[in-house]
């Protein structure tokens, strides 16, 4: 397996988990915001 091959082969993993973690980062802000406004009142 040449060099090319090992990135492509880590490349669409690699995408996916970077899309998945671009997607939910506003849901996990968000949902750290209510249980920091729900703790303080």
């Amino acid at each position: 397996m040449n060099e090319a091959e090992a990135i492509g082969l880590w490349g669409v993993p690699l995408a996916i988990f970077s899309g998945a973690i671009r997607v939910s980062t506003p849901f996990l802000f968000v949902s750290l915001g209510e249980c920091l406004t729900e703790k303080s009142g």
